[in-house]
C-alpha cells in the first residue's frame, strides 16, 4: 500500500478529521484520522481506545480527495 491523496472532512483551528486515500495492489483503500494543533504543528490524536486511525476500507476510486503526485 502507498499514500495516494486526501480529503479534509471538517476542520477549525484546533481540531481536524482527514482521509487518507491509500493505493493497493487491486485498487484504493481509505482510512480517517483526526489531528489537533498543539505546538505550532498538527499532531494526531489517537481516539478514546488509542487507535491512531479508523479501520482500513475499500474506496470506490480517488474522486473527492486531492491526489498526491508520484
Amino acid at each position: 500500500m502507498a499514500y495516494a491523496g486526501f480529503s479534509v472532512i471538517s476542520y477549525s483551528a484546533s481540531d481536524a478529521k482527514v482521509t487518507l486515500l491509500l493505493r493497493t495492489g487491486s485498487g484504493y483503500a481509505a482510512t480517517t484520522i483526526s489531528l489537533r494543533w498543539n505546538g505550532g504543528d498538527w499532531k494526531l490524536l489517537p481516539s478514546s481506545q488509542g487507535s491512531l486511525h479508523t479501520p482500513v476500507t475499500l474506496a470506490q476510486g480517488p474522486r473527492g480527495h486531492i491526489l498526491w503526485e508520484a
